[in-house]
């Protein structure tokens, strides 16, 4: 909240250092672009209706040369034509950041993980959970924080035992480590220090 009040202070203060003079300057050349359009458009109308009138011919009663819905045609070609330009440049900016925020999500899609679940299966060293896999769980001075958060540690030397088939209740306020817990079980992250066993073993040392 504090962080969207300070973007919204940020604004009203740019927005208030705009002058009466510039704003009535801004209004100006929105109404002149809008006026020579229309101004535009009037003429293309005009010197289309002049061109019909040149290529009538009384005596045949019709067009000779040029058809009116080729004129008509040209017209509103032209007329969009405009428009869809004028539309490209004043959209121009939010393509260029709609590609760099493109480009940051192929990135993070692309980016290489530290627990790689594919590579694991080619490694023959690694444990697999055959029937002697008992399930006790043990926390040894587990230190861990979000790789998006570097500067702040959800688990502080956290350490416990859970014993096979022993129900364990997880309870604490926002953001002490709870949802942690679990995602280091499940290795979507590694400890920074410390260690997690499972049955004695480290559970690096288990294929995922």
């Amino acid at each position: 909240m504090e962080v969207i009040t300070k973007k919204y202070e940020d604004l009203l203060t740019k927005n208030s250092m705009r002058t009466k003079p510039m704003n009535m300057c801004i209004g100006f050349m929105f109404g002149l672009a809008e006026g020579l359009f229309i101004a535009t458009f009037a003429y293309l109308f005009y010197f289309g209706g002049k061109l019909l009138d040149d290529s009538f011919d009384d005596e045949e009663n019709d067009f000779v040369g040029i058809k009116a819905d080729q004129v008509f045609m040209c017209i509103f070609a032209t007329a969009f034509a405009s428009i869809a330009a004028g539309s490209a440049g004043f959209f121009g900016p939010n393509v260029k950041e709609s590609r760099k925020a493109a480009q940051n999500v192929f990135e993070i899609l692309e980016y290489p993980s530290k627990i790689d679940a594919v590579s694991m299966n080619d490694n023959a060293n690694l444990k697999m959970a055959d029937d002697t896999f008992e399930g006790r769980i043990e926390f040894k001075n587990v230190w861990f924080r979000y790789p998006y958060a570097p500067d702040e540690f959800i688990l502080r030397g956290t350490s416990f035992k859970i014993d096979s088939m022993e129900s364990v209740g997880i309870v604490g306020q926002f953001g002490s480590g709870k949802s942690a817990i679990v995602d280091l079980l499940m290795r979507f992250y590694d400890p920074d220090f410390g260690e997690i066993m499972i049955d004695g073993v480290s559970i690096q040392s288990y294929n995922l």
